[in-house]
């Protein structure tokens, strides 16, 4: 069975798919709900710029402050202000989501930590996500079909 047929078969995401139409599955499959991660190397600039000047500076003061006692952190310190080829930090890796879980509750709250992973997640929808191409309500029904 194909990726989209064994999607529409299994309804994991309890989309409702058996009580739809082959229109409605295609057109349901675009819609962005899905939260999917990727690599993004951020800087201090990226904080900045994407999260703004109040929110980047309460962030970074709380990350300074916590590099005083935390090593890990502190050596990963001078890759955010590194702007040049290969600075930043990877905010889509999953050590890098996990580290920054670890702040949450002591020196970052868990919103800011959301703001951080958010800085390297989008939306998009079922089918990009299960990167399955255009689907179409023909695509659907040879799917159902198989």
């Amino acid at each position: 069975m194909s990726i989209l047929s064994d999607e529409i078969a299994a309804d994991p995401k309890l989309r409702g798919y058996s009580g739809m139409s082959h229109a409605e599955v295609a057109a349901d499959g675009e819609i962005e709900y899905m939260d999917e991660v990727y690599s993004r190397f951020v800087t201090v600039r990226t904080l900045y710029s994407d999260l703004g000047p109040a929110k980047a500076h309460v962030i970074m003061t709380a990350i300074k402050g916590e590099a005083t006692t935390n090593a890990p952190l502190a050596r990963a310190l001078p890759m955010m202000t590194y702007y040049g080829e290969g600075g930043g930090i990877d905010m889509g890796h999953a050590q890098t989501r996990t580290f920054i879980d670890a702040l949450s509750g002591g020196a970052l709250t868990a919103e800011q930590v959301g703001d951080l992973k958010g800085l390297a997640s989008r939306k998009v929808s079922r089918w990009v996500y299960l990167k399955v191409g255009n689907v179409r309500e023909g695509t659907v029904a040879q799917a159902r079909a198989i």
